[in-house]
């Protein structure tokens, strides 16, 4: 199978959608479905979104099947993250990534 990589862009953010690493959490749809809508083509669309929520919700995929490549990079700007693993009692580990924005 051939492994296919989507790259969908507003402003300054660009997600990056892998598909064979989703594993249909659903978290992407639930947290931002005007954003994320997988009954539409193309399901991601990012006109009506901010890009730190694009970027919040993005960092909520357990999989790593949606990222961001940002543009900010090349300017004065960087953009790191804070991950915090939550242990949920007699289930998985939850883990919580969110930006920190560096000037």
């Amino acid at each position: 199978m051939e492994d296919i990589i989507k790259e969908y862009s507003k402003d300054d953010v660009t997600v990056v959608w892998q598909p064979k690493k989703c594993i249909h959490s659903a978290n992407c749809w639930r947290g931002l479905p005007k954003a994320f809508n997988p009954k539409e083509k193309p399901w991601i669309t990012l006109d009506n979104v901010s890009s730190e929520e694009i970027m919040e919700q993005v960092m909520k995929c357990p999989s790593g099947a949606l990222s961001i490549k940002s543009e900010s990079e090349n300017k004065s700007e960087s953009v790191k993250t804070d991950t915090e693993i939550v242990i949920i009692k007699n289930g998985p580990l939850q883990i919580k990534r969110k930006f920190v924005y560096q000037t």
